[in-house]
């Protein structure tokens, strides 16, 4: 079997298969020069490197190869270079070829120090209103789904259209253990402005996967696409829609490059940021911790919440997590609801105190029946 799905094989996420994929070619690339035209290798460039990776493992040369690894890895940023040298080390002795971890704790001495370097934009409402404009209905829905439900993309492109239920309000999807970083099931919910971007790409799906795949050209054009056999929502790779993203902030000129990690100053996961700041404007932190996955957070927050209790604590928060609201909108819907809840506060006081003065009418009734019981017993012992 070929070394690299073979090692791959052993990962049920596709994502990770991707990831650690890219990181072994870094390595063969290291070694032998690349052997890729593009940032993703072909179907004929990949059967080129897992020939490369056989002919390689006959007699590799682990300890000084991986040094000249090292030196590669300086230009890259710390945390995927850490990741990088693991998977390399790790595939090494999957195929039978060990380092000692005296030598390994010396690469890693080596390796770029720190954490995650790139300088982030700014991303608020105003300018993901502006980058939403120049998305289609396919980059809308993705993106205003991710930012009013707090997924990571790898999730979003995970689930099944199925798993969203646009009936429920708010709109429930359910997150099955198989999607999740953590292999926890999970439910989260998103906005009704997602909602509507939605259902709006559910009416052109079925044509835009057909194109994308290049399937049934003829059928497409006269308005009779078959479906494809896919049953995700949104059945594209990460690199595709990272690539439509960006192209958005190319057309709003607003795409810059941190110059020493040369990455996107805005990318998409500053989406599940852009929710975890907002939806905790209105909405209990653990519930906002539970919701976006975070594994301290889950058991706890649904144990101690229904479901509808989590659903009614979303719909509090979902005014700071849609885009497209006017602010004095958002300052009226605002000032509605604090109104709503000392109403509500006052309804509660009042109903309390009606409680409290049933129960001491009651008290009374009691003793007072008590008492006329009492003087009708007197009556009698008198007649007699």
């Amino acid at each position: 079997m070929p070394p690299i799905a073979d090692y791959l094989d052993q990962f049920p996420k596709p994502r990770t298969r991707a990831v650690y994929r890219a990181h072994l070619f870094a390595y063969l690339d290291t070694q032998f020069g690349r052997q890729r035209g593009g940032q993703a290798a072909t179907p004929e460039e990949i059967l080129r490197y897992e020939e490369t990776a056989g002919r390689y493992l006959v007699d590799p040369n682990p300890n000084q190869d991986l040094a000249r690894f090292v030196v590669a890895l300086a230009r890259i940023p710390p945390t995927t270079a850490s990741l990088r040298f693991s998977v390399v080390v790790d595939w090494l002795g999957f195929h039978g070829h060990e380092i000692t971890a005296r030598q390994r704790k010396t690469l890693i001495q080596r390796l770029p120090r720190g954490g995650t370097q790139t300088i982030e934009a700014d991303l608020d409402r105003e300018r993901l209103g502006t980058i939403l404009q120049q998305l289609d209905v396919r980059g809308r829905a993705i993106v205003l789904t991710l930012a009013s439900s707090g997924m990571r993309i790898g999730e979003l492109l995970s689930i099944q259209i199925r798993d969203i239920d646009l009936d429920n309000s708010p709109v429930e999807i359910t997150i099955r253990g198989q999607y999740t970083k953590t292999g926890e099931p999970r439910i989260t919910y998103c906005s009704g402005e997602a909602a509507a971007a939605l259902r709006s790409w559910l009416t052109v799906r079925d044509q835009v996967v057909a194109r994308s795949f290049g399937r049934h050209a003829t059928l497409v054009s006269r308005g009779q696409p078959e479906k494809v056999r896919d049953d995700r929502m949104f059945p594209f790779s990460q690199h595709t829609i990272g690539n439509a993203w960006k192209l958005a902030l190319d057309k709003c000129g607003i795409r810059e490059t941190d110059p020493t990690t040369r990455r996107t100053t805005l990318h998409l996961h500053m989406l599940r940021k852009f929710f975890h700041s907002q939806m905790k404007l209105g909405c209990p932190e653990e519930v906002v911790e539970a919701l976006m996955g975070h594994a301290g957070y889950l058991s706890g927050a649904y144990r101690r919440y229904t479901k509808k209790q989590l659903a009614e604590n979303y719909l509090k928060g979902e005014q700071y997590v849609t885009v497209m609201v006017p602010p004095e909108l958002l300052d009226i819907q605002g000032r509605v609801q604090d109104q709503l809840k000392a109403q509500n506060e006052l309804f509660l006081g009042q109903s309390a105190q009606i409680l409290e003065l049933r129960a001491q009418l009651a008290e009374d009734r009691q003793q007072l029946a008590a008492l006329s019981a009492l003087v009708q017993h007197e009556r009698i012992r008198e007649r007699e």
